[in-house]
């Protein structure tokens, strides 16, 4: 019984290693339901702590479609193939693929202005990873501040009007 408590105890075993040995303590200590239960439990919250590590969200002020514009320009950047969009309500999905991942990124429209996005990767049923969903998220972070510099570029401002003016002598001021 204390090698199975140190076994539970280590931390350096993976998510799918705790699983199954909580289901292998549960099949072979069928009397003893207060440990099985207690390793079932310690399976599913690392499991759970291992996924909900492994997705990477960011709010930005900005339209929903000016978001969307942004992550799917940061996919192209880092090769990652686009394979299909879909809506449902406020969200819009995003799913894409890369080597042996695949890539899920929700855009959702919290208001006219406020847009989330939430990017997770996965290799397998069991595996995620948390890396490129954080890449993902920063080259969309990116991605949308190119794009609005852009945008600010093409837009004509009232600053350089004023020094148009300026430029071209002393203007006599009217009361």
């Amino acid at each position: 019984m204390r090698e199975v408590t140190d076994l539970l105890t280590l931390s350096s075993w993976s998510s799918m290693g705790v699983v199954t040995l909580a289901a292998a303590a549960s099949l072979l200590l069928g009397g003893c339901q207060a440990l099985a239960i207690t390793a079932a439990g310690i399976g599913a919250s690392t499991g759970l702590t291992h996924t909900a590590n492994s997705i990477s969200s960011r709010t930005f002020t900005a339209s929903q479609p000016q978001v969307r514009h942004a992550t799917i320009l940061a996919l192209e950047r880092m090769g990652i193939k686009v394979e299909g969009v879909s809506s449902q309500q406020a969200v819009e999905t995003i799913r894409a693929s890369v080597a042996d991942r695949t890539v899920e990124i929700e855009v959702e429209t919290l208001n006219h202005a406020t847009t989330r996005i939430s990017a997770s990767a996965q290799r397998g049923a069991f595996v995620f990873d948390g890396a490129t969903a954080r890449e993902i998220v920063a080259q969309t972070e990116l991605a949308m501040t190119e794009l609005t510099q852009q945008r600010k570029a093409r837009a004509p401002g009232k600053t350089s009007s004023a020094l148009a003016d300026s430029s071209s002598g002393p203007t006599a001021i009217r009361r």
